[in-house]
């Protein structure tokens, strides 16, 4: 894409204030054209339609195995090119993230009750618990 980058993730006005940062870019402009950390280029959807829509379109998917251009590549090629250390690679292979279409639904479905409202909710106080240990145990001193 010739076009400059509508947001520079990487701006220290967005990583000072990362909610405020996007929260401009879903007010202003909830699909847009965005530099990455790694200093590359692509899409940055924000708004929740755009982000359902986008997450529901089949020819939206994770493994770059047969697109055009610079996207033919494998999917291992793809997680070495972001610095993935190659010792990672068995388990992103394996990950629910890492799949597409029916895979990804079947095996989202059979997980999916683990991670309802209530069930979630009933983990709180535990995480509560360890965030404020992990928090004690950094003193007085941290920035």
């Amino acid at each position: 894409m010739s076009s400059e980058p509508v947001v520079d993730v990487r701006d220290p006005a967005v990583l000072d204030d990362p909610m405020g940062g996007y929260d401009r870019v879903l007010a202003e402009s909830p699909v847009c054209w965005t530099r990455l950390p790694n200093g590359g280029e692509g899409w940055l959807v924000t708004g929740s339609d755009a982000v359902r829509a986008v997450l529901s379109d089949p020819a939206v998917r994770n493994d770059p195995t047969g697109l055009p251009g610079q996207g033919a590549q494998t999917q291992e090629e793809a997680f070495l090119a972001l610095g993935t250390p190659p010792e990672h690679l068995p388990y992103l292979r394996a990950s629910l993230l890492s799949l597409d279409g029916a895979e990804h639904a079947r095996l989202r479905r059979s997980i999916s009750h683990a991670f309802g409202a209530s069930r979630v909710g009933a983990l709180r106080p535990r995480v509560q618990q360890i965030v404020d240990e992990l928090l004690d145990g950094l003193g007085t001193t941290a920035n």
